[in-house]
């Protein structure tokens, strides 16, 4: 799995989770130097997505998909987008681990995943 730009600031070998992120979102940076700043977040490995040159930041993520869409990378290389990627980062830090939870659930999950569209969407035209 190929990925550049990435910063990690605990040295493991396999981060429980990679986080592909659009850093030229000015909200999106906002929110992942928020995430950032939490407990255990420092286990998580950053992937700033706008700095990859290549078309592809991994194997099986192109660079335009990670741009458009939120995906993490669990320890296994499980690849996860949009509300279940946020699911994710938020059971990673322990802060947030309810709300990691909660969005999971059925009806929470469907809803979230409506939103966060409605959020691409908006995005999209910024």
């Amino acid at each position: 799995m190929k990925v550049t730009e990435t910063t990690q600031d605990q040295s493991t070998d396999d981060p429980p989770l990679t986080v592909y992120f659009d850093g030229s979102c000015p909200l999106c940076s906002r929110e992942i130097a928020w995430y950032r700043n939490r407990a255990g977040a420092e286990s998580v490995c950053w992937s700033d997505v706008s700095k990859v040159a290549e078309c592809n930041v991994a194997e099986d993520l192109k660079t335009c998909d990670a741009i458009n869409r939120f995906h993490v990378r669990k320890s296994d290389g499980t690849l996860i987008s949009g509300t279940l990627a946020f699911s994710e980062l938020w059971q990673t830090i322990p802060s947030l681990k309810l709300a990691g939870k909660i969005t999971r659930l059925p009806g929470i999950r469907h809803i979230a995943e409506v939103v966060y569209k409605i959020f691409l969407y908006f995005r999209a035209y910024r």
